[in-house]
């Protein structure tokens, strides 16, 4: 059976020790909150599955050879990118909107900027956005230098963009070429993180406006194991504005 090469590449950005440590953690706010999380989408089907998931992770852990070397650096590599990719839209979207207050920018270019629909640390949904806002950067280029130091704001894209794409091209490179065993380890682990990532949506459904229970879905454990090298090379602007929905004015 071929592997989902999806859930390979996602099982690749956190580390099996930080991932396993949440997938316990999330397991046991799960059986907690059950009866809620099953009254707002959440299905004993992904329950079973989340727990045999998690089990068969385990297994593969104390099974597996990991011949991923070349891998977790390209990983690494790709993670790096994504995060300076994100701190670019943060800039260009805080800056856009400064802009179009200051009514330098028309209402229609600003719309189509900050309504980026979920990105998270997705590759492809990244390069497409930038894709589409490429347009915007070149028109306003003189007018958003301010606000990236004086630097020139597509020179920062095209860096940010090319460093992207060309991480994205190495890893599925890279992934393609490992033993059977580790993918499978990759695709077990990514499998997990997709549960995880479904269990804590669920949750915001089920405990909309509780905050207090919502933050026991946290994925402080699963975050610990992303990986990262070196400081970004693009300053953060902030973590203000992180939800990332099409009708907000998101810039992560």
């Amino acid at each position: 059976m071929p592997f989902d090469m999806f859930l390979v590449a996602k099982g690749t950005t956190v580390s099996r020790e930080a991932l396993l440590d949440q997938a316990l953690y999330s397991l046991g706010v799960e059986k907690k909150y059950r009866p809620f999380l099953l009254a707002a989408g959440w299905t004993l089907d992904d329950s079973s599955g989340f727990h045999g998931s998690v089990d068969h992770l385990k297994t593969l852990i104390h099974t597996t050879h990991d011949a991923r070397a070349e891998s977790k650096t390209n990983t690494e590599e790709e993670q790096e990118a994504i995060t300076d990719a994100k701190s670019f839209k943060r800039k260009f979207v805080y800056g856009m909107k400064v802009l179009h207050g200051d009514q330098l920018v028309p209402t229609a270019d600003y719309d189509l900027v900050r309504k980026s629909g979920t990105l998270e640390r997705s590759t492809p949904k990244i390069l497409a956005y930038f894709a589409k806002i490429r347009g915007q950067v070149e028109k306003h280029e003189a007018a958003l230098s301010r606000f990236f130091g004086g630097a020139s704001p597509l020179a920062i894209f095209n860096e940010v963009e090319g460093r992207l794409a060309a991480a994205q091209q190495k890893q599925e490179m890279t992934l393609e070429a490992l033993p059977q065993e580790t993918l499978r380890l990759y695709e077990a682990m990514g499998r997990v993180l997709r549960y995880i990532e479904k269990l804590n949506t669920i949750a915001r459904i089920a405990f909309d406006g509780q905050a207090h229970i919502i933050a026991e879905f946290n994925k402080d454990r699963l975050l610990r194991g992303r990986k990262r090298r070196t400081k970004s090379t693009v300053e953060p602007a902030g973590n203000a504005g992180t939800n990332e929905g099409g009708a907000t004015e998101s810039a992560c």
